[in-house]
């Protein structure tokens, strides 16, 4: 089936090119106006689908639920502020627009994807050495600056990219001095890659040389969330990026207006380097515009929808729609919206208090589980949304890491069945009986407030009491949250993520290891440990793999958590909105860089009155 495909798709993109030399398919941004109002349709090389061609022209809004962030400087802001950056500033790779759906998807929500899939941005390609210690960029000639002073449209080099490198990275230039002498808190993952030196070698060259080999290095040089290229011009003259007004990059759109708390608002950049990776005759971005409004409340980002005030919101505002009420209410009012659902995580874990009894008794942990029907509870109280399916800390389905529930062991399986009989029998033979009360103990869980505490509630006031178990749920406020963690003066941790997806998960698991400050479980497991240890040293990605393998099945046996429920995230857009077919990330990047590579139907929104 995968060959009739590839040959399917092949002649689809010989199709599109037939079409193109033969003039039948116009398209490009070079069209005149008449030929744009024409709904030619062209052939999406990427599902092999007949589409509309895509336009130029229009804006489009998309919802934010953030506040927007206190800077725009990249050394100074913190990642997750990332979105109002993107498709402003530009690494030195992207993740494949152009990439068969039936490859990869883009649909997952989370930044994580297959090896492979990030291609050539502001790097047009890379070498590396057969010892995988040096990485040796090839820059591509012709980019541009945006067209604002100080930079004033000048070409991007190597030198910038050596710059922008060093200058988060804290390394100082050679025979230069400038203020930011340290890292930048804000590197993630690079606080671990062994860097000897990174170095303009020419005007088009950069080398990175590393000490020792590292997995993750090529993945972190052109897709980390942080590491962007600047112009030095706006630092040496601002000494800062803090202002929106001296936000200068390559990408497709270049910030016009920041309204705090209210929007930030993006023009077309007129010289762009880059073209539609599907349709590469066509340079992007084909919107004029593009516009984030900063939104907190759900009534009104739901009442922006509904009246057409908003064409876009994805992972920036996933408040919008919470569940199927609200997007049964929302295809009710409003069938003409396209709402997809994208699978996400689970924020219905519970951390066991490894260091304190009764959770130092695997046979506690074991009847915890099982006093839980997971499938009433998805009928019920989640009516359906969401799957039910164990996963361990990781999810089953992440590449090269996850095992599929079909595939765990039966003893392991076993404990995911709702058994309130063998649950009362385990804690029985742990020695803890039922007491003249009926409660064989008491415990408090600490719950991060802004997660679903209503769950916690239902979960401890039903299952865990019919079992004997009392539990009190305390509320955690989010400034609290690190502090409560690391004190660890509870038994229960509630709230908690489960079945992430990270490109590059080493951080999340060391959370769980011997003294680590945020340590759900409070583990102290040497085999853990060692696991982990190993993992760090590895260097080819395939054994670093297998063992990020072995500690998910190791926190799973061991039975450290309680598994809850994995929920959904939701993207939702306006019918004139065209080009998606679904897509939430690409590559670490978020709506910004997707929303170069979709066009808006003017005629459609003006017929149906927007």
């Amino acid at each position: 089936m995968t060959y009739i495909v590839s040959i399917t798709r092949a002649f689809a993109v010989a199709l599109v090119l037939v079409l193109t030399a033969t003039g039948l398919w116009a398209g490009g941004a070079e069209e005149a106006p008449a030929a744009a109002a024409e709904k030619e349709m062209v052939l999406d090389p990427t599902t092999g689908e007949m589409v509309e061609a895509p336009r130029y022209g229009g804006t489009i809004t998309a919802l934010s639920r953030d506040w927007g962030p206190a800077t725009f400087d990249q050394y100074l802001s913190a990642p997750q502020l990332g979105a109002f950056t993107h498709g402003t500033l530009e690494k030195l790779g992207n993740g494949d627009w152009g990439i068969d759906r039936d490859v990869w998807k883009w649909n997952l929500a989370g930044n994580v994807y297959p090896e492979g899939l990030v291609i050539g941005a502001l790097a047009e390609s890379w070498d590396i050495s057969s010892d995988n210690l040096t990485y040796t960029f090839h820059i591509r000639q012709g980019v541009h600056f945006h067209d604002k002073p100080p930079v004033n449209g000048r070409e991007m080099t190597a030198e910038d990219v050596e710059y922008s490198f060093h200058r988060m990275l804290g390394n100082r230039l050679t025979g230069t001095e400038f203020s930011e002498a340290e890292p930048s808190v804000h590197i993630g993952h690079w606080k671990a890659i062994p860097v000897d030196s990174i170095t303009a070698t020419d005007t088009w060259t950069v080398v990175i040389k590393l000490t020792q080999p590292d997995h993750r290095a090529l993945t972190l040089m052109t897709d980390a969330t942080t590491m962007y290229i600047i112009p030095r011009e706006v630092i040496d003259t601002h000494g800062d990026m803090k202002d929106w007004r001296n936000f200068i990059g390559t990408g497709p759109w270049m910030m016009d207006e920041y309204v705090e708390s209210s929007s930030v608002t993006y023009t077309r950049n007129p010289n762009y380097w880059g073209f539609d990776e599907k349709f590469p005759q066509n340079r992007l971005p084909y919107a004029d515009g593009f516009r984030w409004l900063i939104m907190q409340d759900q009534a009104t980002m739901t009442a922006a929808f509904r009246t057409g005030r908003v064409d876009f919101q994805g992972g920036r505002s996933s408040a919008v729609l919470k569940g199927l009420d609200d997007e049964n209410n929302l295809r009710r009012t409003n069938p003409e919206l396209v709402i997809t659902r994208h699978v996400n995580r689970s924020d219905y874990g519970m951390g066991m208090n490894m260091q304190r009894p009764p959770f130092d008794d695997i046979r506690v942990r074991k009847a915890m589980q099982m006093a839980i029907d997971r499938d009433t509870l998805h009928n019920t109280y989640f009516k359906g949304f969401g799957s039910p399916t164990p996963q361990s800390l990781l999810a089953n389905d992440l590449p090269g890491v996850g095992t599929p529930f079909e595939e765990w062991p039966e003893e392991i399986k076993k404990l995911y069945e709702y058994n309130p009989t063998e649950a009362e029998r385990l804690l029985d033979e742990a020695g803890y009986p039922r007491g003249a009360d009926g409660i064989r103990f008491n415990l408090t869980m600490a719950h991060y407030e802004l997660t679903d505490l209503d769950y916690a509630e239902l979960v401890s006031k039903t299952y865990f009491r019919d079992i004997g178990v009392e539990v009190e749920v305390i509320p955690v406020a989010g400034a609290d949250w690190a502090a409560t963690v690391s004190a660890a003066e509870w038994d229960f941790f509630g709230g908690m993520t489960m079945a992430g997806r990270y490109q590059d998960p080493s951080g999340f698991l060391g959370q769980h290891t011997t003294g680590a400050s945020a340590n759900r479980c409070q583990c102290a497991d040497p085999v853990y440990d060692a696991l982990f240890e190993e993992a760090s040293k590895a260097s080819t990605r395939e054994e670093v793999l297998s063992l990020y393998r072995k500690m998910i099945d190791r926190l799973r046996d061991q039975v450290y958590f309680v598994w809850g429920q994995e929920t959904n995230l939701y993207s939702v857009q306006q019918p004139w909105i065209k080009g998606r077919n679904g897509e939430y990330v690409l590559g670490s990047n978020v709506e910004s860089v997707i929303m170069a590579r979709l066009w808006v139907d003017q005629e459609l929104k003006e017929a149906m009155g927007h």
